[in-house]
């Protein structure tokens, strides 16, 4: 669970890049699922975001569809 919003978070990996999937409420906007790069640690390395989603998929949907490109 992600503290600050509430809503749900993971680290997840692809080759040798670790990634930070977060899926959350957001005023004005909605359900809102964004990907950022990170260490393995799960400590964001930049949040100029990789993937956003705003249709409402799952976070594991979003992650697959991420993994797929």
């Amino acid at each position: 669970m992600n503290l600050m919003t509430g809503g749900q978070c993971t680290v997840f990996q692809k080759g040798e890049n670790f990634y930070y999937a977060d899926r959350s409420y957001v005023p004005y906007i909605g359900i809102e699922t964004m990907i950022f790069p990170c260490d393995k640690e799960g400590e964001v390395t930049s949040w100029s975001e990789l993937y956003c989603d705003r249709s409402g998929l799952s976070l594991e949907d979003c992650i697959k569809e991420f993994l797929s490109e």
